[in-house]
């Protein structure tokens, strides 16, 4: 039984630390994307406009408000 728990744990444990590496892959893919392959390759200035950065922004919000709700419901 105390074996299975500790298992139990370790398994959550890699998950969780999994989770966080991807979300930490996305936030640098996201922010590598919209501040310099994305403006090099349209004719929108990043630094004129400030597109890339709302996009950062408003998709950054998005995820870390998704992050906490499925993180306060998954311990219901």
């Amino acid at each position: 039984m105390i074996q299975s728990l500790e298992n139990s744990k370790i398994v959550i444990r890699y998950f969780r630390n999994r989770i966080y590496r991807i979300i930490l892959a996305f936030w640098f893919s996201l922010i590598f994307f919209s501040l310099f392959i994305i403006p090099l390759f349209s004719n929108v200035s990043f630094w004129g406009d400030g597109g890339s950065l709302d996009f950062i922004v408003k998709s950054g919000i998005f995820h870390i408000s998704y992050f906490i709700f499925h993180i306060s419901y998954s311990r219901i």
